[in-house]
């Protein structure tokens, strides 16, 4: 197993959390097709496509992605540690403005988002909590969620058909 460590600004909480999130999946059971009855079609055939049979169900995943962000007149490189769960994950993002470090992180947990941000690596600059960036948690967990699809099958995921056609 890869363990890669927490940022230094990744508070305490976070800290925990990323180290929670990183733990292997005990005792993982394999997929079975028939695991994936109880979903709706759309998420079943998903499900069946992205998992082979005899799979282990692992329910998190580290993700190392590069991008960019765009900070006034300036920008760079981000690049972000995911580690979705059942809802909770943090992530850690890197970029410049100008020649200064922008460093900081986002994180979801039971339900509540949060994220920060500093400039060289001690001056903190933004700091946000509430709806708006709980929903905007909810949104990456939601497309980065298809990268670990074993977490679909977890009971606690909820899904709605939107249509007749799923």
């Amino acid at each position: 197993m890869t363990v890669i460590v927490a940022p230094p600004q990744v508070t305490g909480q976070a800290n925990e959390d990323w180290q929670e999130l990183q733990a292997e999946t005990a005792d993982a059971p394999a997929f079975e097709p028939g695991q994936a009855d109880r979903l709706p079609w759309p998420a079943r055939r998903w499900v069946l496509h992205a998992i082979e049979p005899g799979t282990p169900l692992l329910r998190s995943v580290v993700l190392v992605t590069r991008g960019q962000i765009r900070l006034g007149r300036g920008g760079g490189s981000t690049r972000c540690r995911c580690c979705p769960r059942c809802g909770d994950f943090v992530w850690e993002a890197r970029t410049w403005l100008g020649p200064v470090p922008v460093r900081g992180f986002g994180r979801n947990r039971g339900g509540a988002g949060e994220m920060r941000r500093q400039v060289l690596e001690t001056v903190p600059v933004m700091s946000g909590s509430g709806p708006d960036i709980t929903g905007s948690a909810a949104g990456r967990l939601a497309y980065e969620f298809v990268l670990a699809p074993a977490a679909a099958l977890d009971l606690r995921v909820r899904w709605t058909a939107v249509d007749d056609r799923g």
